[in-house]
């Protein structure tokens, strides 16, 4: 009988997790729980050269799969626009999680370190 799954996980951001999606599927001796006790069942999508903009527009990806975790790798791309301040980047991407906790019911939303 196989374990029950712990926690949902959706991994969801812009090019980086597109390759780690395709770094697991092409290596063998990776798993797609990512080697995380408990059996979690984790979901990742990615964007290549998306903004928090289309993250907002794909949401349905997000709240269709239920997860208890979302991850969210977001806002390089955001910075590189010369338009976009850090301050509203940085609200972007606060509003983006805060819509996944409070209007979709999200446990947890982790947001990673933007990299330049």
């Amino acid at each position: 009988m196989a374990a029950p799954i712990s926690k949902k996980v959706y991994i969801f951001g812009h090019s980086f997790v597109k390759r780690l999606k395709d770094f697991i599927r092409d290596d063998p001796s990776l798993r797609y729980d990512l080697g995380l006790t408990g059996s979690p069942m984790i979901q990742c999508t990615g964007f290549p050269g998306a903004t928090v903009d289309r993250f907002r527009n794909n949401l349905e990806d997000i709240v269709d799969f239920i997860p208890d975790i979302v991850v969210l790798v977001i806002g390089t791309n955001d910075i590189y626009d010369q338009n976009q301040s850090t301050l509203s980047v940085a609200s972007a991407i606060r509003d983006f999680a805060n819509t996944l906790l409070f209007v979709h019911g999200i446990q947890q939303v982790i947001v990673l370190q933007t990299l330049h």
